[in-house]
């Protein structure tokens, strides 16, 4: 397990009955089934590289899973889901031995109900999911989405860690 999840998924908010204030938890252990998770089959789909992202989904659907490069040499994952803006669901990122994990957090302007999680590009688990064969990426509340690895997801990747070292002074 990695212990340093991006910035965005190191916030999780949760009211108290004492409170009706947002608290900052940090993620906890993860109780995901990651090793039954990663014995399942890929879903069913393909992946679709476009300008600025790329995805995997169902033929001639959305995608239910998207990278593209975010600020910072982040990485923003997004996946469909529930994710309310004001109650990120935890999440984790799963390949090989490798878990990442933190907070699917919503987001009131996307057009279709998803969740984001950031993630640093240099961090161990891209290293796994570019040598996987299949990914598990988890969500609290969810069943679990495994996809296939791809090479256009591994190009994703580099692109992203290339955009940061060229961000750098």
């Amino acid at each position: 397990m990695t212990s340093e999840p991006g910035p965005a998924s190191t916030q999780s908010t949760t009211a108290s009955a004492d409170s009706t204030e947002n608290e900052i938890a940090e993620p906890t252990s993860t109780d995901f089934d990651v090793e039954t998770a990663l014995t399942k089959p890929p879903a069913d789909g393909e992946w679709v590289t476009q300008p600025n992202w790329t995805g995997f989904g169902p033929p001639d659907s959305e995608a239910v899973f998207m990278a593209r490069c975010a600020e910072f040499g982040m990485i923003k994952l997004t996946r469909l889901l529930d994710a309310p803006p004001k109650r990120p669901l935890r999440a984790a990122l799963a390949a090989g031995n490798q878990v990442e994990e933190g907070y699917w957090t919503g987001d009131e302007s996307d057009q279709m109900p998803s969740g984001n999680f950031e993630v640093y590009a240099e961090a161990p688990i891209f290293n796994a999911l570019m040598e996987a064969d299949k990914i598990a990426i988890l969500a609290e509340g969810t069943a679990p989405l495994i996809v296939p690895g791809s090479n256009q997801f591994n190009e994703q990747i580099q692109a992203c860690r290339n955009q940061g070292e060229a961000a750098m002074p």
